[in-house]
């Protein structure tokens, strides 16, 4: 799933995979070049977000699918 954030450099756009992110993958600005990529450190804060938001995702589409 992509997602975008602005650049903090340039104010560009950086398409971004979460997933991929947490995999190692590196995304660059569509203006500047510049990278984004996670330190090794911040690997499992971001990897125990995007449980929660997954699991959130889940739960929010179960509850659809049941009130539909």
């Amino acid at each position: 799933m992509s997602s975008q954030i602005s650049c903090p450099d340039c104010g560009g756009i950086i398409v971004f995979d979460a997933h991929a992110l947490l995999r190692g993958e590196t995304f660059v600005c569509t203006g500047c070049r510049a990278m984004l990529t996670l330190s090794r450190d911040s690997v499992s804060t971001v990897a125990d977000a995007m449980s929660k938001l997954d699991a959130l995702r889940k739960r929010s589409n179960e509850v659809r699918r049941s009130s539909g």
